[in-house]
C-alpha cells in the first residue's frame, strides 16, 4: 500500500491480487514431512498459540473458528487458523462465505527463527488430513501474488489455483476484479456476482 501525506489528509493507493486455492478432501492429501520435528494440536481455546493477542483469538474462536498450532519441542513455533463460518479476508477487504462442507485455512504465521523447515505446508497438510477426517469435502487457501514462497508451499500441499482477485483500493472507493476458473468449492467472496 502506498500513502502520501498532504497536512493532515492521506492519500491512499492499495493494490492486491490474490490467488483463490481448493482442495478436494475426498481424494489423497499430499504427505509432507517437516525438517524438524513437530506436533500439530487442534484446538479451539484462545490461549493456545500464544503468539497471538488473546481479544482476535478469542473473537475467531467465539464464532467457530479453530487454531492448529505447531509445536517444536513444547514451544509454539507455527499456527494456522481454520474457518467454516464466514471470514474477512484482509488482504481485499471482503468476506468469505464458507459454506456447509468446506473449511477456510487463513492468517498462517510461522516464527522466523524456524522458517525454511517445511512448518507450513506440514501444518496445512495437517489440517487438510483433520478435516477430512470430520467428513468435510474441500478446502480453500489464499495467497498473494507476491508472496511466492506461500504459494509454492500451496500448491506443494496439492491444492489448485481456481482463481484470481484484483483489489484496488484509491481514498476509500474499492473495486473487485473476480477472474474464476473451474472450481468445485461452493464458497464465494460477497463480491462475486
Amino acid at each position: 500500500m502506498r500513502a502520501k501525506s498532504f497536512d493532515r489528509f492521506t492519500l491512499v493507493n492499495k493494490r492486491e491480487e490474490l490467488y483463490l486455492y481448493e482442495l478436494n478432501l475426498q481424494g489423497e492429501v499430499p504427505s509432507i514431512r517437516p525438517l524438524i520435528s513437530v506436533k500439530v494440536s487442534v484446538s479451539e481455546e484462545p490461549g493456545v498459540a500464544g503468539m497471538l493477542q488473546p481479544g482476535e483469538v478469542t473473537t475467531r474462536t467465539q464464532r467457530g473458528d479453530k487454531i492448529l498450532v505447531g509445536y517444536h519441542q513444547g514451544i509454539p513455533v507455527a499456527y494456522l487458523f481454520a474457518a467454516t463460518g464466514e471470514c474477512h479476508i484482509g488482504e481485499i477487504d471482503v468476506w468469505l462465505d464458507v459454506k456447509q462442507g468446506e473449511v477456510y485455512f487463513y492468517d498462517a504465521f510461522t516464527r522466523p527463527a524456524f522458517r525454511g523447515r517445511r512448518i507450513y505446508p506440514f501444518l496445512i497438510t495437517k489440517a487438510a488430513e483433520y478435516f477430512r477426517s470430520e467428513l468435510f469435502a474441500h478446502a480453500m487457501i489464499f495467497s498473494t501474488r507476491n508472496n511466492v514462497s506461500s504459494s509454492k508451499a500451496i500448491e506443494r500441499c496439492g491444492f489448485i489455483k481456481y482463481g484470481t482477485v484484483h483489489y484496488h483500493n484509491l481514498l476509500g472507493w474499492r473495486s473487485w476484479r473476480v477472474e474464476v476458473g473451474e472450481r468445485h468449492v461452493s464458497s464465494r467472496l460477497r463480491v462475486e456476482d
